[in-house]
């Protein structure tokens, strides 16, 4: 069974503007691969491939905005009336300070797996025509200042690329919040269960909860087609992937699921009459 989220493509395209351009680091020079770049009004975004490069096209160019971001920059929100084609974005590299974790030496190791699961399930959940790009899991640990060391989770067993991010809580909407790894983490991979060495990039956690998000890249070697024949005529539908595996749990907690627009705005995800636990295990080390 796959669980489809669809984004009808506006029927409004009178006016519409071509958007193509290249996304650099400010200070380096250096291209910045896989950029998200969404439209804030349209709520629809692709990525920028491995040389920066990128290319949309804007339905509202009178009232939309570019928004362009990647991971440890700052992110620009440009508009799109005066957009010039071939434009480069500049990026620059955030310095916002993470917050402090007190780590207590001498005591006995201990490592806490949270949401484990035996096999991977054959639901699947993954997105379409660049609705979400980011999709986030909540997690509960036993107690503050833990590190997360390892990460597994089931997908499609096909080759993808995506990103893991690792985010705070913010107490207030219990969204999603700051991002806790300072460092891109790409993975790329074609296993079904996938076991995530986390180590290297020294993610603490402050508090006891927080989110393990998946951002989708809208590249090439992610893109699944489907055909689908309805009344005689037929109708190509495209994915990407990872495709992610889920189960029911029926008891989970208000705010557990939860997704990133290309607004950047985070909303949770609507219940239905099941609840999608994703099959993503964390390891924690106290």
């Amino acid at each position: 069974m796959r669980l489809f989220v669809l984004l009808l493509c506006p029927l409004i395209t009178i006016g519409q503007k071509e958007c193509n351009g290249f996304v650099l680091d400010k200070i380096t020079g250096n291209k910045v691969p896989y950029a998200t770049v969404g439209l804030t009004k349209e709520n629809r975004g692709v990525s920028a491939n491995a040389e920066g490069a990128f290319s949309i096209n804007a339905s509202f160019p009178q009232v939309d905005c570019l928004r362009v971001s990647s991971v440890g920059y700052v992110t620009q929100v440009l508009p799109v009336a005066s957009w010039v084609n071939g434009k480069v974005v500049e990026l620059r590299q955030e310095t916002a300070l993470l917050k402090e974790v007190v780590v207590v030496p001498n005591q006995k190791k201990q490592i806490y797996s949270l949401n484990k699961f035996s096999r991977c399930s054959w639901n699947s959940y993954h997105i379409g025509l660049e609705t979400i790009y980011q999709l986030a899991q909540r997690f509960e640990a036993p107690r503050e200042g833990m590190q997360l060391v390892e990460l597994e989770l089931c997908k499609d067993p096909s080759e993808t690329v995506f990103r893991l991010r690792i985010y705070d809580i913010d107490s207030l909407s219990q969204s999603p919040f700051q991002d806790r790894a300072d460092s891109v983490i790409e993975v790329r991979s074609s296993e079904s269960h996938m076991r995530i060495d986390l180590e290297k990039y020294h993610v603490f956690i402050p508090g006891k909860s927080f989110f393990v998000a998946i951002e989708w890249l809208f590249v090439p070697l992610n893109e699944e087609q489907e055909k689908v024949k309805r009344s005689g005529r037929t109708t190509v539908h495209v994915f990407y992937k990872p495709f992610l595996r889920w189960v029911t749990n029926r008891n989970l907690k208000k705010g557990k699921v939860w997704r990133l627009n290309f607004n950047g705005k985070w909303s949770e995800i609507p219940r239905s009459n099941q609840d999608y636990n994703f099959q993503i295990t964390t390891k924690l080390r106290s």
